[in-house]
């Protein structure tokens, strides 16, 4: 099962490449990125050119919701994974996803998670620092 994963993105190229680097390096299928560059000033054009990732790029900065709502009009799968691009994808991700999906017997369905952080997140776990 593929994914379409949408990614707005502004001037955060550093953690950007993380994000991208955990998807390729964490998943069992080949999904589709599509990246949303907010007037990004930096070489997140030239970064996503290279690596052959799908962008869109606004002039001005629109905001999160026109990004992923532009970028949704462009995604060719059925099920769409939104990320921040300082997000990291953990091995097993997608078994985790594809059997949740699974467990419904509709496709009329909203996910979403949580955040999680040493201190002053929803739910406090120390996992380390690196």
């Amino acid at each position: 099962m593929e994914f379409s994963i949408l990614i707005p993105t502004l001037n955060n190229l550093n953690y950007l490449k993380i994000c991208i680097n955990s998807i390729k390096k964490n998943s069992k299928f080949n999904h589709e990125i599509l990246v949303h560059s907010n007037n990004s000033n930096d070489n997140t054009s030239l970064y996503l050119k290279e690596n052959n990732i799908i962008e869109i790029k606004s002039d001005k900065n629109y905001g999160l919701c026109t990004a992923v709502n532009e970028l949704a009009n462009r995604a060719k799968n059925d099920f769409l994974l939104f990320l921040h691009d300082d997000m990291y994808i953990c091995p097993g991700w997608e078994d985790v996803l594809i059997n949740e999906i699974k467990s419904y017997s509709h496709i009329n369905f909203y996910l979403t998670g949580i955040m999680i952080e040493k201190t002053n997140g929803h739910i406090n776990y120390n996992f380390g620092n690196n």
